[in-house]
């Protein structure tokens, strides 16, 4: 293990991080090529020309030797003691820990992470597919009896084989230009990963990322992506090219060397947290449970601003102070984005002449194109919050919808900033009166929606109701931006 020297700001950095590790009840591990590095093992960066699946058909042998080397060298190269440190913290946690990374290798497997708790962003070298292919059907990679020359890039002995069309096989990983990549593999562990990442939710979420590049972001963007849920902190590993990102706590070591001092001072960290634990404490208002669907005790306030006049918001602000929303849907359990700007002026203006009307009480719906929801009433409130009173903008909002019979049919609430979004997430999740699919947190700005124990009795109207939904949301938000751009000016 190559070492490098450690100043005191670095020291200080680690012993935070081993703090945070004695502290989390779940470690989410994400990896790239700088993890193997410390194994001894290349990190392939220059090998474009190679890593093509056109050259399984064209030269197999010469494929083979390129990967047949690597699956050699892979074979025989053992993991370094940075993934049993790893291993160790995610069996001593309440909810235990989870593996995300692009290397091919199979280092965490090899280490004794259990198959389930490993997704494999690109594939794994050890496992095989057909070349063609002739089928979805991917097998476990055989010892290899291949002779390989790297002076002329050639394999010798007798090729792997499709055990169906009897093409020549490969390994199930992605390359470069290569739609023939079977992912079966690949998406069935990105569901378990999705499905423990939910049940993380509302408790304290260590992401370490280690080795990950920027040439190819993947495992970059999935640590910041998760790092902004409610208590999670991601933790950044990688001696280059890294720049200090907000709330992104940065060590410049390698793997091994940073794994290794962490774990040198977890026993210490964790003796104190011990202690703390046991003591009274005060959870962060951020995160305290909030009450039922009363929004008086949400500590709403009325929301009595005017839009400014005679201004278009796109000529305003353009798109780039208001980029694509969040729109997550509890009921089914699924998040997509979506342009804020699907509303003309005036049908803007009509969404929002209601949201002003509903501060504490109910009104009809807007009646926007063709869509009618005669009967339906609508009540909202803007959630209060140290900003605000300060005199700040709004960062949060909620509403709900009433059917004819006075029976609440849903709820939307939309957040602008964190500090709201994650009180209004949890609303959402906690005072819910019917079966919601478990969602990772979504990144402001985002609208939520969940539907209440009256929606059976509307099953027609619903797509109605959710495309007012969105255009009340929507229009609220883009109202915020706005205002809070006027203020600046």
């Amino acid at each position: 293990m190559e070492t490098m020297p450690v100043s005191d700001s670095t020291s200080r950095t680690l012993r935070r991080v081993a703090g945070l590790v004695a502290g989390a009840d779940a470690l989410l591990i994400t990896a790239g090529a700088g993890m193997s590095a410390d194994s001894g093992l290349p990190v392939f960066r220059s090998s474009e020309r190679m890593a093509q699946p056109g050259w399984f058909e064209a030269k197999p042998r010469m494929a083979w030797a390129f990967y047949g080397h690597r699956q050699q060298l892979y074979g025989r190269t053992a993991p370094h003691a940075g993934h049993e440190i790893l291993r160790r913290w995610t069996a001593a946690l309440p909810c235990g820990g989870f593996v995300v990374t692009s290397n091919v290798d199979g280092q965490f497997r090899g280490a004794g992470f259990a198959d389930e708790c490993i997704l494999e962003q690109h594939g794994s070298i050890h496992r095989l597919q057909c070349s063609v292919p002739c089928s979805a059907e991917t097998w476990e990679a055989p010892p290899l009896d291949l002779q390989i020359d790297p002076d002329v890039l050639q394999a010798g002995g007798e090729l792997p084989r499709c055990p169906r069309c009897g093409a020549t096989a490969r390994p199930n990983l992605l390359m470069f230009n290569d739609p023939a990549w079977i992912r079966d593999a690949t998406q069935r562990q990105s569901r378990a990963f999705d499905a423990w990442l939910a049940g993380t939710r509302g408790r304290r979420l260590l992401t370490i990322e280690v080795g990950a590049g920027t040439a190819i972001p993947t495992i970059r963007r999935i640590g910041e992506r998760t790092a902004e849920r409610p208590r999670t902190t991601l933790v950044r590993i990688n001696p280059q090219d890294i720049e200090d990102g907000g709330e992104i706590v940065v060590l410049r070591l390698g793997a091994l060397q940073a794994l290794s001092s962490i774990d040198a001072m977890a026993a210490g960290a964790r003796a104190r947290f011990a202690a703390t634990a046991a003591a009274p404490r005060v959870e962060e208002a951020p995160f305290d449970p909030l009450p039922p669907r009363e929004m008086e005790k949400l500590d709403f306030v009325p929301h009595a601003q005017e839009r400014p006049a005679g201004v278009r918001l796109e000529e305003k602000l353009g798109l780039a102070l208001l980029p694509p929303f969040n729109l997550a849907d509890l009921y089914s359990g699924t998040l997509q984005t979506f342009d804020a700007f699907f509303l003309d002026e005036f049908e803007e203006e009509t969404c929002l002449a209601q949201w002003f009307r509903a501060q504490r009480t109910y009104v009809p719906l807007p009646l926007i194109r063709h869509y009618r929801a005669e009967g339906f009433m609508m009540s909202g409130g803007v959630l209060a919050s140290s900003e605000l009173r300060a005199g700040g903008t709004w960062g949060g909002a909620c509403f709900h919808i009433k059917g004819p019979g006075g029976e609440f049919v849903s709820t939307v609430c939309m957040a602008r900033r964190a500090q709201e979004g994650a009180r209004l997430w949890r609303h959402l999740y906690e005072s819910a009166r019917t079966p919601l699919r478990p969602m990772d947190y979504p990144c402001e700005p985002w609208i939520g929606r969940r539907l209440e124990p009256g929606h059976t009795r509307y099953p027609a109207m619903l797509a109605t109701l959710f495309a007012l939904e969105c255009a009340i949301a929507v229009s609220w938000m883009k109202h915020q931006a706005l205002h809070e751009s006027s203020r600046r000016e």
